[in-house]
């Protein structure tokens, strides 16, 4: 993901994403390893989670953490810390939904097994 739309995410959700601890204690030190096309559904999902940790009561101390977001075998992974199981049905859904969404441009896609597994729309597939 382009470095505005990861500060944005940062920025916005900074107890979500812990992104300036170190290695050792979260991946997201790596930033967003996705494309921006899927900036929208990282963002929705964003709201979603901290709407269900507000919902839920959650303090800082138990705050759902992000401890990676990335494309893995052409759809969204989004690792959680602290995450309720409605929390982790929401990364879930959000997940799916990546699957139909371009991770290039954010345009209606799917999913091919070309050389590698991507999701993307026509115009941004990478010719097999």
């Amino acid at each position: 993901m382009n470095k505005e739309n990861s500060l944005k995410l940062l920025n916005v959700f900074p107890q979500l994403y812990q992104g300036f601890k170190p290695m050792t204690e979260s991946c997201m030190c790596r930033s967003f390893e996705c494309n921006d096309g899927w900036f929208q559904i990282i963002w929705n999902l964003s709201l979603a989670i901290e709407a269900q940790a507000r919902k839920e009561g959650r303090n800082e101390a138990k705050w759902p953490e992000a401890n990676l977001v990335q494309e893995k075998y052409g759809t969204l992974r989004f690792y959680l810390h602290e995450a309720s199981d409605v929390m982790l049905e929401l990364a879930q859904a959000a997940e799916d939904k990546s699957g139909l969404i371009c991770e290039i441009c954010g345009a209606p896609g799917q999913t091919y097994d070309d050389s590698w597994i991507n999701t993307s729309c026509i115009s941004c597939r990478p010719i097999p």
